[in-house]
C-alpha cells in the first residue's frame, strides 16, 4: 500500500473517533497536509507532514507508517512522529490550562433556582434575608381565567381542570 485517504489515516492514527468526524475536519481545514489544506479523499503518503487541529491540541505529525484499520492505541502511535515543537506547545498549553481558576456551580439548591432568581431580578431580595415570591403555576393561572370566563358569560368553560391528573381535560358540560 502506497497510499490511504485522509479521512481513514486520522480515524486510524485515533486523532478523530470516527471516520466521519476526521471528514468534517478536513472540510472545516483543520487538517494540513504539506502545508496545504487538505480534503477527506486525499491521498497521504509516508513523509508526508500533516497539521492537525482537534480537542486535543494542535499536532504537527509526520506520517511514518500507512493503515486503513483502526488498532490499538500503542499501534497507532507508530503510525506518525509528532514534532518537538508540537509537543512542547501543547504541554505548555495543557499547563496553563491547569493554573487557570475554575468555578464550581453552588452546593446550595441547584442551577435552575439560581438562573430563576437571577433572571426575575429577585437577587436584591436574597442579599437581604428574605425568600423571593415563587411564582404560580400555569395551571391555576388557566383556572383562575375559566373561573371569570364562567361568571362573566353564565357559559360553561371550555376546558375544566382536572384535580387527578392536574392538568385539563376537555369539558363535556356541565361544569
Amino acid at each position: 500500500m502506497t497510499c490511504t485517504r485522509m479521512d481513514k489515516w486520522l480515524w486510524a492514527a485515533r486523532f478523530f473517533k470516527t471516520r466521519s468526524l476526521a471528514a468534517r475536519a478536513c472540510e472545516l481545514g483543520r487538517i494540513q497536509s504539506n502545508g496545504q489544506p487538505a480534503k477527506a479523499s486525499r491521498e497521504v503518503r509516508v513523509g508526508d507532514s500533516l497539521q492537525v487541529k482537534n480537542d486535543g491540541g494542535d499536532y504537527q505529525v509526520k506520517v511514518l507508517l500507512l493503515s486503513q484499520v483502526r488498532g490499538p492505541a500503542t499501534v497507532a502511535q507508530m503510525l506518525y512522529c509528532e514534532t518537538e515543537e508540537s509537543r512542547d506547545l501543547r504541554l505548555k498549553l495543557a499547563e496553563e490550562r491547569k493554573t487557570l481558576p475554575h468555578f464550581e456551580a453552588s452546593r446550595e439548591g441547584n442551577h435552575r433556582s439560581a438562573i430563576a432568581a437571577n433572571s426575575t431580578g429577585l437577587g436584591a431580595d436574597r442579599d437581604h434575608g428574605t425568600e423571593p415570591q415563587r411564582q404560580a403555576p400555569i395551571w391555576s393561572i388557566c383556572s383562575s381565567v375559566c373561573e371569570v370566563f364562567t361568571l362573566l358569560c353564565g357559559l360553561t368553560p371550555p376546558f375544566r381542570r382536572s384535580r387527578s391528573t392536574e392538568r385539563f381535560t376537555p369539558s363535556l358540560g356541565g361544569g
